[in-house]
């Protein structure tokens, strides 16, 4: 049970950093194409860096799971959904900043 709880809330969390990307980079679009967001409190790059924090966090996790409830693993041990998410989450990231600069 703990690992199923660990893995929800671990995975959860990846899935909030994928939105807040998607949804910045709508907003940074939208910008560009002079949309009117006087309804968005919240700038594009605020989300952004809301992504970026919270990567940063998953990325601790994924090195000590004890870190948000998991299990503790030895040091030569890894989880391939661990290193799946955070390579996808790395690459997407990456693309992001595209978005977001230029």
């Amino acid at each position: 049970k703990l690992i199923f709880v660990y893995n929800f809330y671990f995975f959860e969390k990846v899935f909030l950093v994928m939105g807040f990307l998607e949804f910045g980079a709508a907003l940074s679009i939208a910008k560009e194409e002079n949309f009117d967001l006087s309804n968005f409190t919240i700038s594009s790059t605020t989300y952004l860096k809301l992504a970026l924090d919270l990567f940063s966090k998953v990325q601790e996790w994924i090195a000590d799971p004890t870190k948000c409830g998991g299990q503790s693993t030895s040091g030569s041990s890894t989880r391939l959904a661990d290193l799946m998410c955070e390579g996808v989450l790395a690459v997407q990231v990456y693309f992001s900043y595209f978005i977001f600069i230029f």
